[in-house]
């Protein structure tokens, strides 16, 4: 599924996403990041985000490089 837009997540120009505050109960699952060049080829790389506790309710990461 794509991001919604709701305000909560925020794609960054250095591709890292924030989402700010987290909401466990809809945050929750896997996510995933494609990129496509201009030659035709793709890239894409996942991860399952788990929200154990939310001490700390902001989430920045930034995606590894596809190089």
């Amino acid at each position: 599924r794509r991001l919604p837009l709701n305000g909560r997540q925020r794609l960054q120009f250095n591709g890292s996403l924030t989402i700010d505050p987290l909401d466990k109960s809809s945050d929750a699952g896997l996510y995933s990041c494609e990129a496509r060049g201009q030659n035709g080829l793709s890239a894409r790389q996942s991860l399952q985000l788990n929200i154990l506790g939310m001490n700390n309710q902001r989430l920045n990461y930034n995606q590894p490089s596809f190089e």
